[in-house]
């Protein structure tokens, strides 16, 4: 058993539950747009947002492949924490980065929460 993939999974799976919960408690806490961290400008958030729109709006399965990808894990580990195929991974890195870059050069402005410090 490959530990650092166990490891893996089980710190995903840990966070998934953790963004869930933030998720909830961030519905509940709508119209409070968040202060700008210190040394962040507006363009940088701006596009730290895009990112998130984009990696939200695409399937989980190819979220988390990408995500695992950009963590430096090869595609036999990747393969080995999502349980597909080896051979398969590069298929799905393949389709996932088309779907990101989709949904990434089509932002949802609208859903900026800070939109009216960016004005």
């Amino acid at each position: 058993m490959n530990v650092r993939a166990w490891l893996f999974r089980v710190a995903t799976n840990l966070a998934q539950n953790l963004h869930r919960g933030e998720s909830r408690a961030r519905r509940r806490e709508e119209g409070a747009a968040p202060p700008l961290p210190p040394g962040v400008t507006p363009e940088q958030l701006e596009l730290q947002w895009q990112v998130h729109e984009a990696l939200g709006a695409i399937d989980p399965r190819s979220r988390r492949v990408l995500l695992l990808f950009a963590e430096g894990f090869s595609y036999r580990e990747i393969a080995s924490i999502t349980g597909v195929e080896p051979g398969y991974v590069g298929v799905l890195m393949h389709r996932a980065r088309l779907e990101f870059r989709k949904h990434f050069e089509q932002p949802n402005v609208s859903a900026l929460p800070f939109k009216r410090r960016l004005s």
